[in-house]
């Protein structure tokens, strides 16, 4: 009887890399809707530091995971 190799299937790097992108970037959208909904009286400004502020902390726990690699 022949041997038979069962490829284990690996999820590649990219699809991972991916996926993580998009997650971040659903999570900070969702978060700054959030923030958003709740300001009182919405002026622009507001509306976009909710949006900014979510964003300046993904882009630094990125920066700083980037700096470990």
């Amino acid at each position: 009887m022949p041997s038979v190799s069962v490829r284990k299937s690996r999820v590649p790097a990219e699809i991972l890399n991916i996926g993580g992108t998009a997650a971040a970037i659903l999570a900070v959208v969702m978060t700054g809707a959030g923030l958003s909904s709740m300001l009182p009286d919405p002026s622009p400004w507001l509306t976009a530091a909710a949006y900014l502020g979510p964003a300046g902390l993904a882009f630094a726990a990125y920066w700083w995971v980037a700096q470990k690699l």
